[in-house]
């Protein structure tokens, strides 16, 4: 079981939960789509819709169903153990209109019609007067539902197609099996956790699994873990590591760097979630928790040393090209000697295949001459 070396106050600022809330009820006009998608029936709808924030999951549905904009959609995260909220922007759904019902007995009664000036597209304007109802015009606004002073008026919609976002990912190697996922996802999304990622066709990415991870094996796709500064820290001994990168492989948060110089692994201490996972797959045990002062002196160190490695080298070079020329005008001269040498041998070989074949011919009309004069001498005898 991987040893959890998380603070409270580092799992804080890691922690980013979205939820629901009322904020226009005057617009609510009781027509049900928020409660109808809602998968944890955090809502209720009467006269007016009422929100269980304690119940809401974030999930961000029933603010896109809203066609009034009575809910609005924030992040909740916490800077110095406080918390704060932003607004988040979710896209807005287009409700597709099922139903226009309008009782025209009590619209002849009204005088001022507020519902004509209130319909954006004059679809009440021709239910009215024409009797006529336009459905694929209706865009469901539900204005003339709100302004109608004798409900006479009442619009049908279909929930509308909503966005999901995309689901946790999940580190195997962080995961404790506490089943604590399994305990506040309200989907289901989660039973296959820890064999494998939550279910993308049953999370609605709510991250309420991730809210309450205990060891971030699952996070949100879009998150990188932001520890704070706590007492100690996990740190490479350089005079033990030996170099193998096993720990780089192993940080799932990418805390374990490369040095460019010295190509040797460093632990960022401002990126160190301290899992532990690095010093527990160490083959030397050169990775150890040290006080956060010393790691954050020693790195420092580091990159001093790295930077004045880096120039000198580049001093070096410097010189170099001015004694001996550029590496890339010494491999030109290189490469045209090498041209040469190449040149001068296949025009010594072309040469003594020319020569190798006029020999041969030679030859072949010595032999030829002496076969046709033997030939003759025959005929003679």
């Amino acid at each position: 079981m991987v040893e959890v070396h998380f603070h409270l106050d580092d799992r804080l600022t890691n922690v980013r939960v979205n939820l629901a809330r009322v904020e226009r009820p005057e617009e609510c006009v009781a027509c049900g789509l928020c409660a109808e998608v809602c998968p944890v029936g955090a809502i209720e709808v009467e006269d007016r819709v009422r929100l269980d924030e304690g119940r809401c999951v974030g999930c961000s549905l029933c603010v896109q169903a809203c066609p009034r904009r009575v809910l609005r959609y924030y992040e909740l995260t916490f800077e110095d153990s406080e918390p704060r909220t932003r607004p988040v922007q979710v896209p807005r759904a287009e409700p597709e209109v099922r139903s226009i019902r309008v009782d025209l007995d009590v619209c002849e009664e009204c005088e001022g019609k507020p519902c004509l000036e209130a319909c954006p597209e004059d679809v009440m304007r021709r239910v009215i007067e024409e009797h006529v109802i336009d459905l694929d015009a209706c865009r469901g606004c539900l204005e003339c539902v709100k302004v109608c002073p004798h409900g006479a008026v009442s619009i049908e919609l279909d929930v509308p197609e909503l966005e999901t976002r995309d689901p946790p990912t999940l580190n195997r190697e962080l995961c404790v099996e506490c089943d604590r996922c399994h305990e506040v996802c309200p989907t289901g999304a989660t039973e296959n956790v820890p064999a494998g990622s939550p279910d993308p066709d049953a999370c609605i990415g709510c991250y309420v699994c991730v809210a309450h991870c205990p060891t971030e094996a699952l996070k949100r796709p879009d998150h990188r873990p932001r520890p704070r500064r706590t007492e100690r820290v996990y740190f490479i001994d350089p005079e033990l590591c030996i170099g193998c990168r096993i720990c780089y492989e192993a940080c799932p948060v990418g805390a374990v760097e490369i040095e460019e110089e010295t190509r040797m692994p460093v632990i960022t201490p401002s990126e160190c979630v301290r899992c532990g996972l690095c010093a527990e797959a160490c083959p030397t045990s050169a990775i150890d928790t040290v006080p956060t002062d010393r790691a954050e002196r020693e790195v420092r160190r580091a990159l001093v040393g790295n930077a004045f490695l880096r120039t000198l080298q580049e001093l070096l070079r410097s010189r170099a090209e001015r004694e001996f020329g550029s590496l890339e005008e010494r491999e030109r001269r290189l490469r045209r000697r090498l041209e040469r040498k190449l040149e001068r041998r296949l025009k010594r070989e072309a040469l003594r295949r020319e020569v190798r074949e006029e020999v041969e011919e030679a030859l072949r009309e010595l032999v030829l001459r002496v076969g046709l004069e033997h030939g003759e001498d025959l005929d003679r005898g």
